[in-house]
């Protein structure tokens, strides 16, 4: 059974290369609540970059938290915009805001290649920068289906 497991992933991608370009590189955009599973092992060569399209989202309630924790923290003096303003102002001045600030530009990436690629919904799966598979929750069942449509978008 265990050798079996090991042959199905290099019959499935020798015969997505038979049939269609040679796959070099495989984009995954999902969500928290859609995923791909990760469910064969590629070449090292074959790169497998995941996109979490509400990775922007996690970032953004990070930051509002912490901007809340230091409000909390504050005594309070004057309004409440003001108090907020300070906390974040305080967060921007401080040391941790180069960590947040990479981590919120990091977050946009998803949604930007989600763009750039023209993904109208998900789970979806790019494979070579150019073929795009909607709706397949898994990287086996994709590259099978690659395989079998040959170059067909």
């Amino acid at each position: 059974m265990n050798l079996l497991k090991l042959l199905v992933p290099i019959v499935v991608l020798a015969c997505a290369s038979a049939s269609a370009e040679d796959i070099y590189s495989i984009r995954i955009f999902q969500n928290d609540s859609i995923q791909v599973q990760q469910d064969i092992r590629l070449s090292l060569r074959t790169p497998v970059i995941t996109h979490n399209l509400d990775a922007k989202e996690h970032s953004e309630r990070k930051l509002k938290t912490l901007v809340k924790s230091k409000v909390d923290e504050a005594p309070k003096r004057g309004g409440v915009k003001e108090a907020y303003l300070s906390a974040f102002s305080d967060i921007q001045n401080g040391p941790q805001w180069n960590a947040i600030y990479q981590e919120i530009v990091a977050s946009t990436e998803p949604e930007e290649r989600a763009v750039r690629y023209g993904i109208k919904k998900i789970p979806a799966i790019v494979i070579n920068d150019k073929y795009i598979l909607y709706g397949i929750h898994s990287l086996e069942e994709a590259i099978r289906v690659y395989a079998e449509r040959g170059k067909r978008q």
